[in-house]
């Protein structure tokens, strides 16, 4: 189970270095374009912290020029790493809660 979980991380993370190698090279990011890749890498940060049940911010939206994005995409990814060398098997089977960004709370429980 373990290792799905880090192929899906392993996956979005790529796509993410992608996206941003792609943006690097242009002349003018597009403004949604950059909102955008803030979001998504804002909400692997939220989410990793969620897990973690350390604090989150909720701030998915935030606007965050290219050199900021990549600096958060870098530390969220070293931190998942971290998550993932030290998740075990048995971690996946506890029951999970978190709120979400507007407060409502959630309960997974693995079956």
């Amino acid at each position: 189970m373990k290792s799905h979980f880090e192929r899906l991380y392993e996956y979005e993370s790529w796509a993410n270095a992608r996206i941003i190698e792609s943006m690097k090279v242009m002349d003018e990011i597009p403004e949604k374009a950059l909102l955008l890749l803030s979001h998504v890498i804002s909400a692997q940060h939220e989410w990793l912290h969620r897990v973690l049940k350390t604090e989150v911010t909720n701030k998915f939206w935030e606007s965050r020029t290219l050199e900021e994005c990549i600096e958060l995409f870098w530390d969220t990814h070293d931190e998942w790493n971290d998550f993932f060398i030290k998740l075990q098997d048995a971690d996946l089977e506890k029951i999970f809660s978190y709120k979400n960004s507007k407060g409502y709370s959630y309960t997974f429980i693995h079956s």
